[in-house]
């Protein structure tokens, strides 16, 4: 995050978790809000461009995800399917 203090003096500071602050608004330092920058795969992006890279992720993760839990209910389906019809004609 970029901060102006009241002095006119630029502070650039890092952190680790969600900023609580908005662009323009004052810090309880009295400090003005300049900028906020995210930090994604070693680049720094603007929030908005953070939130869609990261929905794009999540979106990508969440299909293939859910294309996993097909197959593998698929494997399970086509095992019971030969499993009866091995039980079938065994006896």
């Amino acid at each position: 995050m970029i901060y102006q203090k009241s002095n006119g003096t630029l502070i650039y500071r890092t952190s680790k978790t969600k900023p609580i602050y908005n662009i323009g608004q004052t810090t309880s330092m009295g400090w003005l809000v300049l900028d906020i920058k995210r930090l994604y795969k070693g680049k720094l992006l603007s929030s908005s461009e953070y939130d869609t890279l990261v929905m794009k992720h999540l979106d990508l993760k969440n299909k293939t995800t859910l294309l996993y839990k097909m197959d593998m209910g698929r494997v399970i389906e086509t095992i019971m399917i030969l499993l009866l019809i091995y039980t079938l004609f065994v006896k």
